[in-house]
């Protein structure tokens, strides 16, 4: 390796470290004044997803690793929430709970993502521009700190999490479809992680990948498709090996079992117009929005592409996006399952903020190249400008947003109290600190805590909620002792008796009267009922315990992160070894 080529190397690795370190201090900004106050301003989904890390905190200091059923949240139902809804990246939250408490477990944890999302950002924006500095650092700050992202943030965790791999995946599909072929793997890698986080964001995923192939074609842009389908082959394959894990459990307990899964409808309730959606971004608010400075690029974005026909491409995909999120698109006349499956449209904002932020980072790229400085002053002074508008732009949108400001003086906000009674719906929005964030647990969850009932079992909710076994057509309360995955009933029956417990049974429910596996029939709630249990004192263990065909499919993932990882660093090495013979 040349003298040259040592320098620039070193320059570049130099230039690297100093952004890391800005992204850090960016990401700690993010929940300094969290920490500060203490507190957390919960949001719609908020009980949701902390139960689901509440759980997996509780399996693992009784040292599960593994987390199926829900034993200690959602009422003690058994509900299979673990098996269908990935929680992959809700671990590193539930492990912060054994150094940190539960407030700065989840401000720690939103730092994590936050700077992992710059970082991937980043080096994806680098890749796709061919090392481009401003383009990079501006991508990821326009990408990361997008006012959809920041109101997915506060609550709506599995599209938060989703969000940060976004960059990776479409990097992946642009350069298996429209440039290096060879890089492939980088769209298993991010659609996998996606899958980890939030599976309709990889609907969404691909459909945008389908519309790209289709109109790519149409439009003449696109001509080696059979030059690729090989490489396209091997995607699917890793991709499926990657995500084995995730998708079994769908195969043994969800195909074909009756499971009452969430609405799959478009909620044209909440879906909002696109008016509403420009002036809540023109007033830079937090929730269905895009925020002012999406706005702004797309309102100019078009003088900048103009000449291009890729971002050209990239910025029509981004008002596509913004139109699907809207009322603009006529989503009552949608009748296909795989657009109604996503529920909700303003998912999409998410895309346009996207692609939109790829335009804006080119359009500062073009404007600072327009100064007449040298290249170094032109990087530094363009970093330093990002880092005062973001800053501005922080302070705008967070400033007396009682979300990223917990304040026990703001009036609109009660703090959590402790339920008078069971089954208290969760507020929308309260207060919760160190001392009142058990309360938490102690309230019925308003969404998703009888998404993954069986259809028979929904119709009974309110029972297996309020944990009523029925013993011979009799409902009483048998306390129930849990274990990680297991629910552990002691009864003392006065004469032979048929038992229904209040435990959602799936596929690969098991139960044990006094240690021995027994047959049970589903009960009309779709619960476990055993007949004929002779009088006298009984332990019925009530578990789910999943096929070995999972573990092996999670052996098979792990396998295929650990050749990724050893392919990743053979070629580093062969690159290394590469520069030095030059």
């Amino acid at each position: 390796m040349n003298e040259a080529h040592i320098k620039l190397r070193e320059k570049n690795i130099t230039k690297d470290g100093l952004i890391m370190l800005l992204f850090l201090t960016f990401s700690f900004f993010m929940v300094k004044n969290g920490i500060q106050s203490g507190k957390i301003t919960t949001g719609t989904d908020w009980l949701f997803h902390v139960s689901r890390v509440q759980q997996i905190y509780h399996n693992l200091k009784q040292g599960s690793f593994f987390t199926f059923i829900a034993t200690d949240v959602f009422n003690q139902s058994g509900v299979g929430t673990f098996l269908f809804y990935p929680n992959v990246f809700l671990y590193p939250w539930a492990f912060f709970r054994f150094f940190l408490n539960p407030i700065n477990s989840f401000y720690a944890w939103y730092f994590l993502l936050t700077f992992l999302s710059f970082t991937i950002s980043y080096f994806s924006m680098k890749k796709f521009s061919n090392n481009n500095l401003i383009m990079s650092v501006s991508f990821a700050f326009i990408y990361v700190c997008n006012n959809y992202r920041l109101f997915v943030g506060t609550s709506v965790f599995g599209e938060f999490i989703a969000s940060t791999f976004l960059p990776l995946c479409f990097l992946g599909f642009y350069e298996l479809f429209f440039r290096n072929k060879k890089k492939w793997y980088l769209l298993s890698i991010g659609l996998s992680l996606i899958a980890y986080s939030h599976i309709l964001s990889v609907v969404i995923s691909i459909q945008l990948f389908v519309l790209i192939l289709l109109i790519g074609i149409f439009w003449g842009r696109f001509h080696d498709f059979l030059g690729r389908w090989k490489e396209l082959i091997k995607a699917i394959i890793l991709t499926i090996v990657l995500t084995s894990f995730i998708i079994f459990p769908f195969l043994s307990d969800f195909i074909g079992k009756h499971i009452h899964a969430p609405y799959n409808l478009i909620n044209i309730d909440f879906t909002p117009s696109f008016s509403m959606v420009l002036l809540n971004s023109l007033d830079n608010k937090i929730g269905q929005s895009v925020g002012f400075s999406i706005i702004v690029i797309l309102l100019i974005g078009w003088n900048f592409v103009a000449k291009n026909n890729t971002y050209m491409f990239i910025y029509v995909l981004g008002i596509v996006c913004l139109i699907l999120s809207t009322r603009l698109f006529p989503w009552t006349s949608v009748n296909i399952s795989i657009f109604k499956v996503i529920q909700l449209p303003y998912r999409y904002l998410e895309f346009t903020c996207l692609f939109l932020a790829i335009i804006g980072s080119l359009i500062i790229r073009t404007i600072f190249i327009s100064l007449n400085v040298n290249t170094v002053k032109r990087q530094i002074f363009c970093i330093i400008s990002l880092v005062i508008i973001f800053l501005m732009a922080f302070e705008e949108a967070y400033i007396d947003n009682p979300r990223f400001y917990p304040s026990e003086k703001d009036n609109s906000v009660e703090v959590l109290r402790k339920p008078s009674e069971k089954y208290v719906t969760f507020p929308t929005t309260t207060l919760i600190n160190k001392y009142n964030y058990q309360y938490i647990f102690d309230y019925r969850c308003p969404i998703g805590d009888t998404d993954y009932y069986t259809e028979k079992s929904f119709k009974h909710q309110k029972s297996i909620l309020s944990q009523i076994t029925y013993v011979n057509n009799k409902g009483e309360h048998i306390k129930s002792v849990t274990a990680p995955n297991k629910f552990i009933f002691n009864a003392n029956l006065n004469k032979k008796s048929d038992i229904d417990f209040p435990v959602i049974a799936y596929s690969n429910t098991r139960v044990k009267l006094d240690g021995i596996k027994k047959n049970y029939t589903l009960s009309k709630r779709g619960t476990p009922l055993l007949k004929n249990i002779n009088p006298g004192k009984h332990s019925f263990v009530i578990e789910y315990i999943p096929n070995k065909i999972f573990y092996l499919c999670l052996i098979s993932a792990i396998a295929g992160w650990i050749l990724i990882l050893i392919k990743s660093l053979y070629n580093m090495y062969n690159s290394r070894k590469e520069h030095k013979n030059d």
